[in-house]
C-alpha cells in the first residue's frame, strides 16, 4: 500500500460518498410524496430506480428532460459499478502483460476466480470521473428539486415585472445540465 494508492482509493471513495449523500437528499425530499410513510431505501440501486420513477412522473410532458436525466442515471450506474470494483478489490501487486505494479485486484466470486486489474492510474482516473459526476449530481439535484416544486402546483416565484407567478416547467430554473448530453443512439 503506497501513499499514492491510498490517496487514489480515498479520493474515489470520498467522491462517491458525496454523490451518494446528494442522491439520498433528493430521494428524501421526493420519497415523502411518492412513498408516504416509507424510509428511503438503503440500496443504491433501489434508490436510483425510485428516483427514476419519480423523474418519469415529473418529466412526463418533457421527454427531452427525462432523456437527459436517464442518461445521467446510466452514467451514474456505470460509475457505481466501477466504484464497487474498487471498494471490494484487494490492494497489492498486480502483474499484467509481464509488468508488475501497485493496484487493485477485483475478485469475481460468482464465477471462476479471475481478477481484473486496476492500476493506480486507473483509480486516479476513476476518482476524477467521480469528482466530475459529483459536480453534475449537485446540478441534477437542484434541477430535480426545482422540477418537483414546479410539479406541486402550489409554489410561486417572483418574476419582474409581472410580480408573483406560479412556478412551472417553463419558468423554473435551473434545468438539468446540458454538458453531457446523451448520444443520439441512447434510448432510456
Amino acid at each position: 500500500m503506497t501513499p499514492r494508492l491510498l490517496s487514489a482509493i480515498g479520493s474515489a471513495v470520498i467522491y462517491w460518498a458525496m454523490i451518494d449523500h446528494r442522491i439520498i437528499e433528493v430521494c428524501e425530499f421526493a420519497w415523502r410524496t411518492s412513498h408516504p410513510g416509507e424510509r428511503v431505501p438503503r440500496s443504491f440501486d433501489i434508490r436510483i430506480a425510485g428516483l427514476k420513477e419519480i423523474a418519469a412522473s415529473i418529466y412526463k410532458n418533457e421527454p427531452d428532460e427525462y432523456r437527459i436525466f436517464s442518461w445521467y442515471v446510466q452514467r451514474l450506474r456505470t460509475l457505481n459499478g466501477r466504484r464497487d470494483d474498487l471498494a471490494h478489490g484487494l490492494p497489492g501487486k498486480v502483474t499484467k502483460k509481464g509488468r508488475t505494479y501497485d493496484g487493485i485486484k477485483i475478485p469475481f466470486p460468482s464465477r471462476d476466480t479471475k481478477y481484473s486489474e486496476l492500476t493506480v492510474e486507473d483509480i486516479e482516473e476513476l476518482a476524477e470521473d467521480l469528482k466530475a459526476m459529483e459536480g453534475e449530481t449537485h446540478q441534477v439535484s437542484m434541477a430535480l428539486l426545482q422540477a418537483l416544486q414546479a410539479s406541486s402546483g402550489n409554489i410561486s416565484i417572483w418574476q419582474d415585472p409581472d410580480g408573483w407567478a406560479p412556478l412551472t416547467k417553463d419558468n423554473r430554473s435551473p434545468k438539468l445540465p446540458r454538458e453531457n448530453l446523451p448520444p443520439p443512439t441512447f434510448r432510456e
